[in-house]
């Protein structure tokens, strides 16, 4: 990170983004679970009884804090790398290589 940069994302630190309450339940878990590359057969990440719920689902119920940090110029949300993007990128890259 250049020096620059330090300084632009030093003036967001401490920013009040206000508060959200988010809910989720069983099959959210459990999408998020498959979604991610979860087998069927790790019963305890995709079946209710005595579900387990991935550590990294709780980054998608935070996605918030990053969106508003775009919506107010924290970042160019044009060069966001999302989950669609990503896909077709690794789909021409299978591409190429064959």
């Amino acid at each position: 990170m250049t020096t620059t940069e330090e300084s632009s994302t030093a003036r967001w630190r401490g920013v009040e983004l206000g508060t959200r309450t988010v809910r989720y339940d069983e099959s959210d878990a459990i999408l998020y679970a498959l979604a991610v590359g979860a087998p069927a057969t790790d019963l305890d990440l995709v079946f209710e009884d005595r579900l387990r719920v991935l550590p990294t689902f709780a980054l998608t119920l935070a996605q918030w804090a990053p969106d508003e940090l775009g919506s107010r110029g924290a970042f160019d949300t044009r060069t966001l790398c999302t989950g669609p993007s990503l896909s077709r990128f690794a789909h021409r890259c299978r591409a190429q290589a064959n």
